[in-house]
């Protein structure tokens, strides 16, 4: 008899905002300054910018979802069980981070492929197209994850609905 283990899934949870956390700070990092940069010395096109500002959005969303979350555990002393944080992965925010970065990844991979931005390889340092690209492939990481927190906020609630039921249950 396979069962899934309820609590194992929980476990899950900490660690896959622990890994949102960073990977969106790191994101917003890049995507604060390539704004700013793209404000001073101007954007190569409409596109690139309003990219570049929904990856800032991207980003803070993940950090503020990431750190209330982190909030509720330390601060509630229940763990992370506490009723605020069942809410903040409750599913419909769990896709909802999903989505802001399923759309991030693959427009900012238009960029590139639209040829809207091309990057030469040929200069040293840290470029513009080369933060880009770093962005890029945090949105990625962050897709990958935030798919990990649906599917665990989404097996976490269907067992504490009533069980064992679905894929994970076998009798």
């Amino acid at each position: 008899m396979i069962t899934f283990n309820s609590p194992l899934n929980r476990s899950h949870l900490p660690l896959l905002f622990a890994l949102l956390l960073p990977l969106s700070a790191l994101s917003l990092g890049f995507s604060a300054d390539l704004v700013h940069q793209g404000r001073i010395y101007g954007y190569a096109s409409q596109t690139v910018q309003d990219t570049l500002t929904y990856a800032l959005f991207s980003s803070c969303f993940g950090v503020a979802l990431g750190l209330a979350f982190f909030a509720t555990v330390f601060a509630g002393g229940g763990g992370h069980s506490s009723r605020v944080a069942q809410v903040l992965n409750h599913p419909f925010l769990s896709f909802l981070s999903f989505l802001f970065w399923l759309i991030n990844f693959i427009t900012l991979r238009m960029l590139f492929s639209s040829g809207i931005l091309e990057c030469d390889v040929s200069g040293g340092g840290l470029s513009s197209c080369r933060e880009i690209q770093v962005v890029e492939l945090v949105a990625a990481l962050n897709v990958l994850v935030s798919l990990g927190i649906l599917v665990a906020s989404t097996l976490d609630r269907s067992t504490s609905r009533g069980g064992e039921r679905g894929a994970y249950s076998q009798v």
